[in-house]
């Protein structure tokens, strides 16, 4: 199980199923090493899941998602305070807020 700190969370979202999502999202970079050229997928991955939390605010799921990636890319960097690791982190709110208040029923009638 991830050790992420969710205690914020407890009463809005099931924080053990949530923990889970974010262990399979840590799986699909375990044999290949996160950088830029594929940080949009820990972001997507982690928005989709997020989105889905109905009592959560959007302010709230930015949050979290901004939480969960920042976790994740300090859990999938090797070495303490990598330079990759602060640029990642840098991109990373920007990226969230825009797939969050983007409509996806637009593009797929099934979200």
């Amino acid at each position: 199980m991830c050790d992420i700190q969710l205690d914020d969370f407890k009463q809005k979202i099931n924080v053990e199923k949530y923990k889970s999502d974010i262990c399979i999202i840590r799986n699909l970079f375990k044999y290949k090493q996160l950088g830029p050229e594929n940080v949009s997928r820990v972001v997507t991955e982690t928005v989709l899941r997020v989105r889905r939390f109905r009592k959560l605010s959007i302010s709230e799921k930015a949050g979290l998602a901004i939480h969960t990636i920042n976790f994740l890319i300090e859990e999938l960097i090797p070495g303490r305070d990598a330079p990759m690791e602060a640029i990642l982190k840098l991109m990373v709110p920007d990226l969230v807020e825009q797939l969050l208040f983007l409509n996806l029923n637009t593009f797929c009638p099934c979200m």
